[in-house]
């Protein structure tokens, strides 16, 4: 069975892009070393792309997003120049950006939520139920 030299060229072809695609690498051209970095800090390769795409290092990434802020949340603070630190707080605070922005343009800073305590055990002896005495009245 012979094969005519278009076919052939076109199956040449075709295997070449689907093998290319296929072998693509995921962490666009960075150095192990680098590649080590994004991972040790749970991002994917997608995401490392991403983020490095925006002029961010490993380091400076998970120090926005290890406080809940993804890259579009991470880039509009940083454009009103807040740093990581400072937009967790007027985050935690409950402030949009927008009004974090002109609080602070007037000279305020949020004020911390204070820590949630952890519940007191309850004395047991003021929580026992007392039993009905036999003139149905409760003892002490």
């Amino acid at each position: 069975m012979r094969i005519s030299k278009g076919i052939s060229g076109w199956i040449v072809l075709g295997m070449l892009i689907l093998f290319g695609c296929a072998s693509a690498p995921p962490w666009g051209g960075m150095s192990e070393e680098e590649i080590g970095a994004w991972k040790a800090d749970n991002f994917t390769s997608e995401q490392a792309s991403q983020w490095k795409k925006q002029g961010f290092t490993p380091s400076t990434a998970v120090e926005w997003s290890s406080r809940g802020f993804d890259l579009e949340a991470t880039e509009a603070w940083k454009k009103a120049s807040f740093t990581a630190a400072e937009a967790e707080r007027w985050k935690k605070g409950g402030f949009e950006i927008s009004k974090a922005v002109e609080m602070r343009g007037k000279g305020l800073m949020p004020i911390a939520p204070e820590p949630k305590k952890p519940a007191e055990p309850a004395d047991a002896s003021s929580t026992k139920a007392s039993a009905p005495s036999a003139s149905g009245e409760s003892s002490p």
